[in-house]
């Protein structure tokens, strides 16, 4: 299949009120995550952008996969500048990087999807986080 493309631009706040539900729906204690002026947003926080109407799905149906078949594999999270928090406002995109067809041991294949998220702090420009993301399709 040819791609159209393989970047996606994306634009995310880090809203306090997300920050709670993170914070309340992962069980933290920490005052950090529900106290302080400025709260830090909980470390996988990147996953949020699928609840503002960025669709990771809508990315997988463009690039011809079949939403049934599909697995998360794996996410790395990196926050060069220290964690993120409330009020900043983040702009990049999420490219593929990586494309390709295996077989496991079982002798089943799938497509292996490799993604990655850069995302700069919009006031100063600085990375802010680097998503790493493998997506994986099973065969039929």
């Amino acid at each position: 299949m040819s791609l159209t493309r393989t970047e996606w631009p994306l634009r995310m706040a880090v809203e306090r009120g997300k920050c709670l539900e993170m914070a309340h729906a992962l069980r933290a204690t920490q005052p950090q995550w529900f106290d302080a002026d400025r709260l830090v947003a909980i470390p996988t926080f990147p996953a949020v952008l699928n609840h503002w109407g960025f669709s990771g799905t809508a990315i997988l149906t463009e690039l011809g996969c079949t939403l049934s078949r599909v697995l998360h594999g794996s996410e790395e999270f990196e926050y060069p500048a220290g964690p993120l928090r409330e009020g900043m406002r983040l702009e990049g995109a999420i490219r593929l990087v990586g494309r390709e067809h295996k077989t496991t041991r079982e002798g089943k294949g799938m497509q292996v999807l490799n993604f990655e998220t850069e995302l700069r702090d919009a006031a100063t420009g600085a990375v802010a986080v680097r998503v790493k993301r493998t997506t994986l399709e099973l065969d039929p």
